[in-house]
Parts: C-alpha cells; structure tokens; sequence
C-alpha cells in the first residue's frame, strides 16, 4: 500500500489506506466496472458465435463478485475500528499480570517534588521510570480544557454522537453509583450534579474509544509537552469526573 493518504489497485479492486480510525477502504466500484466491460465483451463475442458462458450466467457472477466485495468491505472497516482483532478475556489478563510489586520504593517519601519548564529528556532520566511522585506545575498551560470541560459539555458531547457504535463499546465504569451506562450517568439533574443537600453523590470513568469524540477532546489539550519522546502515546483517552465521597479503588493498571 502507499501513503496514508494514497491508493493502489489489486486484482482490480482498489485499496485505500487513510490516516484516520476508519483504517482501510475497499472501492468496489473499479471491480464492478470491469466486469461490466468483460460482460459487454463477452455479449459482443457470444453474438458472433464464440464459445462463451451464456449471459445469464456471467450476470449472476457479476452480481456476487459486487456483493462478496462489499461484504469485505464492510468487515475490514468494522476491523479497523477495533483495537484488537482478538480479546483476551478479563481473567485469562489476570493470569498473566506480573505480581504486585513492592510498596518499599515509596515508604521514605516525605515530599513531592514541583517542577515546571522540564525538559523531556531531564524527565525521562530523573522522574519517568523512578517510580516516584512528581508534579509538573505547567503540564496544562496551552490546554483550554480546564475553562471548557465540565459535567454539561460532556453530557453535549455524547447527547449529539454517543449512539454511535464507536463510542457504545468504550468501557464505563459506575463504581459505587449504580449508573447502568454513561448515558445514564451523564443525565443526571442540576440539584445532583451540583452536590446539593440530600443529593447522592456521584463518581464514574469511562475511556473513550470513538474517533470523531477524539477528535472534539483533543482541540482542548494535547500530549504533555514533558513526556519522553519515545513513549506510548495510547489513542485511547480516560476521564473520570465526580465529587467527594466516591471514587476508583485501589487497583493495578
């Protein structure tokens, strides 16, 4: 294949490549026009007495050579999609989880160190693969986020696209709320979400695993600027929002 932004013809069908979560486009289109030339050929030849298939037969070949493409179409797209062609399952992960590491690397902390304007490769070798707490005091500085995310944006953002199939199979996690989805949990009336007298309190987490949501997030911030420039940079976003009271146990990642 070739750049993400081009197409290269294959048996006649041509396959597009895009920078994009859709992945891979099948253009069924050339396939089919080809045939229809051969059937024109072949009619041409069969009316002045060559051996070919009737005409009636090669239409039907026609016909499912379209739908066959299509089909794979339409399966490498959902493919492309998925974060793993095959799932393990949860406890099969478990399995195979390193054992809990020892908690003596932290008993000694009796502060955090605060650093601003780092440099990545001064995190990378004093803080990124210590194990230790560090707060960077200007990780956010370009981000619009802090001025725009609140429980209402995002209740907007998955009103209008959260019936898409991307965003209805990202994980939701309730906790102790009882919440049956993120629909659910972002629908919550003003008094409860405000925390008022008598109100339930509320925490939940979700990743978000939708490109087209991905694509609204992220005018609001970007990759930490101090991050090493050789580690992972997961498509996958997690937000987590809520007051006091609840919140995520303590748990391995």
């Amino acid at each position: 294949m070739e750049e993400a932004s081009g197409a290269k013809r294959r048996g006649g069908v041509a396959v597009k490549t895009s920078g994009g979560a859709s992945g891979v486009e099948l253009n069924c289109l050339p396939s089919f026009a080809t045939a229809r030339r051969q059937q024109l050929q072949d009619y041409l030849r069969y009316n002045y007495g060559a051996a070919v298939l009737p005409a009636g037969k090669r239409k039907y070949q026609v016909i499912l050579a379209f739908l066959i493409c299509s089909i794979a179409r339409n399966h490498l797209n959902e493919l492309a999609n998925e974060d793993c062609i095959l799932e393990m399952p949860s406890q099969l992960q478990k399995a195979f989880r390193p054992p809990p590491e020892s908690c003596n690397f932290c008993a000694g902390i009796r502060s955090v160190p605060r650093v601003s304007n780092v440099d990545p490769d001064d995190f990378e070798r004093r803080y990124a693969y210590g194990a230790g707490p560090v707060i960077v005091t200007d990780a956010t500085v370009n981000w619009t986020a802090p001025e725009v995310f609140d429980y209402w944006f995002f209740g907007k953002i998955y009103e209008t696209y959260g019936a898409r199939r991307g965003a209805a199979r990202c994980q939701f996690f309730p906790y102790k709320t009882g919440f049956r989805s993120l629909q659910e949990a972002l629908s919550l009336d003003e008094a409860r979400v405000n925390y008022e007298p008598g109100t339930e309190p509320w925490y939940f987490g979700w990743s978000n695993c939708d490109p087209v949501i991905l694509k609204v997030l992220r005018k609001h911030y970007g990759r930490p600027y101090f991050l090493p420039r050789a580690s992972e940079n997961n498509a996958v976003d997690w937000v987590f929002m809520g007051g006091t009271g609840l919140g995520a146990h303590m748990h391995v990642s």
